[in-house]
């Protein structure tokens, strides 16, 4: 759908309004398109604005239940509103998932993220790279890892991937 990857470039490019935007067009098409959702959350977390997030990225995991990474994103808003029980719990849950299917690394990278627990953030984004999770090609564009620039750790990780300084 044209509308989410003009509004996913958007959100990368830090022009949230834009993307907020075009994710409402998108969800217009298609109600139930999750990632929209996903996406739509995500802008208004990069803007600390997690309460407005908090109804977006409840949907984008009610339309994508199995979807960890949409998990991880309604984890992290509850983390950065205070609700660590919440993103603690997600932990759990994603953990005993793991035992029956695939998931990926990021999405335990993106709750402890939220947490402020940079070290397992690091850990866990670590073994994204080393599961080789596409997703890492935006860790240099990505708003959700903000809170992780200018740690040393991250320009290394961001070497081993072989993104540009």
């Amino acid at each position: 759908m044209s509308s989410h990857i003009l509004s996913v470039q958007y959100y990368l490019a830090g022009q949230f309004d834009d993307a907020i935007a075009e994710c409402q067009r998108t969800i217009a098409l298609e109600e139930k398109f999750g990632v929209a959702y996903e996406v739509l959350g995500g802008s208004y977390a990069a803007r600390h604005q997690y309460q407005e997030a908090l109804p977006y990225v409840q949907k984008a995991v009610e339309f994508n239940p199995m979807n960890a990474i949409s998990r991880a994103y309604l984890a992290y808003v509850h983390a950065r509103l205070g609700k660590r029980t919440e993103a603690l719990a997600a932990i759990g849950e994603l953990d005993a998932a793991s035992k029956q299917r695939y998931i990926p690394a990021l999405a335990f990278a993106i709750i402890y993220t939220g947490l402020d627990d940079k070290d397992r953030a690091f850990e866990w984004l670590r073994k994204a790279y080393d599961e080789r999770y596409n997703r890492l090609a935006y860790l240099r564009t990505e708003p959700i890892w903000d809170r992780l620039r200018g740690d040393p750790r991250f320009d290394e990780l961001r070497r081993r991937i072989g993104l540009p300084m």
